[in-house]
């Protein structure tokens, strides 16, 4: 009976295991000029007649993805927020996390990536409110952006005055 228990207590293991990985599978979103990787259970939606579109995360959360001359730059009170910036696919980042999970914005922001053309192009991913386990998931994701064919000015010095 004892040996009956433990095979069945390790197959539960085994599957809850195996339903973890499963979860953790991603897949890569072409965008265009931008591809990243998701989990697998999230799904793209596009917005017609502009760059953007968004993710639909779970059943509550999205994540709003712009991609266009026009996009906020993620401005965010450095009191609730953490700001960072970093490299990305050797592009130069700003990312928003809040300080309390759940509460705040989650996102990044690249300024100035050509498109091809003499138009400056901007780049915004975010997530207003999402869960603990999405903002981590966005934040593995925004590691795995790349740009392709896209052109790549560095940004000049941004100056952050509260509006």
């Amino acid at each position: 009976m004892t040996k009956l228990v433990f095979i069945f207590c390790l197959a539960c293991v085994a599957c809850n295991i195996s339903q973890e990985k499963e979860s953790l599978k991603l897949q890569r979103l072409d965008l265009g000029d931008i591809s990243i990787e998701v989990p697998r259970a999230w799904r793209y939606t596009p917005v017609l007649g502009i760059s953007a579109g968004f993710l639909e995360v779970q059943e509550g959360e999205k994540v709003s993805i712009n991609y266009g001359p026009y996009c906020n730059n993620l401005h965010t009170d450095p009191s609730t927020h953490d700001i960072n910036f970093a490299l990305v696919d050797d592009k130069g980042a700003k990312i928003v996390r809040p300080k309390i999970s759940g509460d705040g914005f989650t996102g990044i922001y690249f300024e100035n990536i050509k498109n091809g053309n003499t138009t400056d192009f901007k780049l915004l991913i975010v997530g207003l409110n999402v869960s603990p386990d999405t903002e981590q998931s966005l934040l593995r994701a925004f590691k795995t952006l790349t740009f392709e064919q896209s052109e790549y000015v560095q940004p000049q010095p941004v100056s952050f005055i509260a509006d």
